[in-house]
């Protein structure tokens, strides 16, 4: 167990520099404040036939202080083997002075496109996201709404270990005025222990444009996933 994990940490970290010296370069481009993240989440999804129920608890560390936790709830209905359909809802909570917290709840519907040709899969998700903030004890009258659109292309090394490179761009829309802030480019790897556990690392960089100050922010990751079935098929996907 532990040499496939080793490779596959080895392969994360080369592409990762990659990554890095690509956002140095953009870095000449543009002018951005550069932060440092680390993502953590651990879930479990319950399948039963073409219905999974999921739920996960998620934990954000910006420049070494606590950032966020939320906790999600999702629903997803598999049509066949090239689309599913999915909605989700996620309360985030946000430290901000003393005492005060900011609760957000975010809403979301999507659709995932899939093609699998060999060892490599392909595959898009669009989503349509609404999202209220507000801070605690206000009437959450701020929101956001997104048009987020991922595509993802997984290479499977074998039965256990897959290697992914996604890229996703998030379309503001705002009343009369769409435009795209922010991009993000990510390479994850994931670890398969068997049908229950799985376990997922990845990097990646999340960019912002379009926006008085932009941020370059380099993100690091691990998630855990605790997958059952209530009855029928008993394969585990990632989200």
């Amino acid at each position: 167990m532990a040499q496939p994990l080793i490779r596959m940490t080895m392969m994360i970290k080369r592409i990762a520099a990659i990554v890095f010296f690509t956002s140095v370069w953009s870095q000449s481009v543009a002018q951005y404040t550069v932060l440092n993240e680390v993502w953590l989440e651990a879930g479990t999804q319950a399948k039963m036939n073409d219905l999974s129920i999921s739920l996960a608890e998620g934990f954000r560390i910006h420049e070494g202080s606590a950032s966020q936790t939320y906790t999600e709830l999702g629903l997803q209905y598999k049509v066949n083997k090239y689309l599913r359909f999915g909605a989700g809802y996620r309360f985030i909570q946000k430290p901000l002075l003393f005492s005060i917290y900011e609760y957000d709840h975010r809403f979301s519907f999507d659709a995932t496109l899939s093609y699998k040709a060999g060892h490599i899969q392909f595959g898009f998700r669009p989503r349509y996201q609404h999202r209220v903030n507000g801070i605690s004890g206000d009437d959450g009258s701020r929101s956001k709404t997104y048009s987020r659109n991922k595509f993802s292309v997984e290479y499977s090394v074998s039965k256990q270990i897959g290697i992914e490179l996604n890229y996703e761009f998030f379309m503001r829309l705002a009343s009369g005025d769409n435009f795209i802030d922010q991009n993000r480019y990510s390479i994850q790897g994931s670890y398969t222990i068997d049908k229950t556990h799985k376990f997922s690392l990845f990097y990646m960089l999340q960019q912002e444009i379009q926006v008085t100050w932009p941020q370059l922010t380099h993100v690091v990751g691990l998630e855990y996933s605790y997958n059952f079935k209530l009855g029928g098929d008993s394969s585990t996907e990632g989200k």
